[in-house]
């Protein structure tokens, strides 16, 4: 799908540092000159933080629910099997959908699968199965996502920073890595300490 939009709107550089960062051509952050991909990856960056810290309270919650190693595992694997089946079915998707329809879509979707999975443990009715649902659901709206995240990426930079921003993206998803599960370890370790005093 070709996108017939206008050229991206770009910032000017305000301060010295910013011809370093921003300069066209060679600025190593050269893609967020452009303020839609700064909002869209920045979006990202925190959606996927929320995306790791869910990843491993469901992981936690399990093992607290059943003690049981096993399906813990079986948890991690019913999110991540949906990326061998749809990630194909996504990028056709993609190629033919409205892509910004698609993204909205299925991070609406990711974000209902959290509040369900936050409401069913406030209300103290989660079980195994829930989460396994849940997590087969999860798994299967980000392989939907991920081609058309990928396939915008270049609608929104135009072909001169496609290369950075796709840098740009590694280092955000690799990023979300590390702080994702850090906020989630620190944040369980608050609420244990506070409710098991």
């Amino acid at each position: 799908m070709k996108s017939s939009r206008a050229a991206p709107r770009v910032s000017t550089p305000r301060y010295f540092w910013h011809g370093f960062f921003f300069a066209p051509e060679t600025g190593i952050f050269r893609a967020l000159r452009i303020r839609d991909y700064r909002l869209f990856w920045s979006g990202n960056f925190l959606s996927n933080i929320g995306t790791w810290m869910q990843n491993v309270a469901q992981g936690w919650l399990v093992f607290e629910l059943t003690n049981s190693p096993f399906l813990v595992g079986l948890v991690g694997f019913a999110q991540q099997v949906p990326a061998l089946i749809f990630s194909l079915v996504g990028g056709v998707i993609a190629d033919r959908a409205n892509r910004r329809k698609l993204l909205i879509g299925m991070q609406t979707a990711m974000m209902a699968l959290a509040l369900v999975l936050a409401v069913s443990i406030t209300l103290k009715i989660v079980s195994i199965h829930e989460i396994l649902v849940i997590a087969l659901l999860l798994g299967t709206a980000v392989a939907l996502h991920a081609p058309a995240y990928q396939a915008m990426v270049q609608d929104m930079v135009g072909r001169p920073d496609v290369s950075n921003a796709i840098a740009l993206n590694s280092i955000q998803f690799n990023l979300s890595r590390v702080v994702g599960p850090t906020l989630a370890g620190w944040t369980i370790a608050g609420i244990k300490s506070i409710c098991f005093r």
